[in-house]
């Protein structure tokens, strides 16, 4: 659709110029017109998702922090850990930083359903390796 290319949300604040003057350099992105000044903030949608790596038939993912608008291997924020699914070993097939998850998840960053049931994986073998190493 026409409307999907671009989906920066701005919030315009319209304020005359007597309401400005207390508010002049408290934001540095503005636009002046006759009699208005007009604040725009791009409000940026994040998602948890999975970039795919690795060779053909032999894929490798990493679990990163992205814009929503950003291609699937493309640019990225963060990364929040792996998951190999031909990995040798079990232990080495996923591994998370969870304490970085709950993070962006506080700060708003959706999930994709893979990337949040492989959280809930990582979540359940979690006190699990707790309990080994303990003993």
């Amino acid at each position: 659709m026409w409307w999907s290319r671009n989906r920066n949300i701005y919030l315009a604040l319209r304020l005359t110029l007597a309401q400005l003057t207390p508010f002049f350099f408290a934001f540095p992105n503005f636009r002046r017109s006759r009699r208005t000044l007009s604040l725009h903030f791009n409000i940026m949608a994040l998602k948890i998702r999975l970039q795919r790596h690795g060779a053909s038939h032999r894929p490798f993912y990493r679990m990163v922090v992205t814009e929503a608008l950003a291609r699937r291997d493309g640019r990225f924020v963060e990364v929040l850990g792996t998951y190999e699914p031909q990995a040798k070993r079990p232990e080495d097939e996923l591994s998370v930083k969870l304490d970085r998850v709950d993070y962006w998840k506080s700060v708003g960053a959706k999930p994709t359903d893979t990337a949040a049931s492989l959280i809930r994986k990582a979540r359940r073998e979690a006190p699990a390796e707790a309990e080994t190493a303990e003993a």
